[in-house]
């Protein structure tokens, strides 16, 4: 009989990215403050299990996603008031009419 070890935290692991050196990295989700990033150090925020990172290459999604983020999009889901789960923008110029259209769905958080 083999023995597995259980996680301390059941939960699992969520991923957290960081913009500056275009990399994903997963963490147990203690909170949502932002995690070093393992590679620069700096802060790396928490994005929800939906997240899909672009290519390390691809510069211009990757600001896309440092503005979505900024502005509170941690790519959650979200409803359109009507039963339709609403999409993400595909390009930051999208991104900059987006977020101004979807601004009460952002996710705040108190300093």
């Amino acid at each position: 009989m083999s023995r597995r070890r259980v996680p301390a935290n059941p939960g699992g692991l969520f991923p957290f990215v960081c913009c500056d050196c275009r990399r994903s990295f997963k963490r147990p989700l203690n909170g949502v403050a932002p995690r070093p990033c393992p590679l620069c150090g700096r802060p790396a925020p928490w994005v929800h299990r939906k997240f899909k990172a672009p290519k390390a290459t691809d510069v211009a999604q990757w600001e896309k996603v440092r503005f979505l983020i900024q502005h509170g999009f941690l790519f959650h889901s979200f409803g359109d008031g009507r039963g339709h789960n609403v999409r993400y923008p595909e390009t930051l110029k999208e991104a900059r009419t987006w977020v101004k259209q979807w601004a009460d769905k952002a996710i705040r958080f108190e300093a």
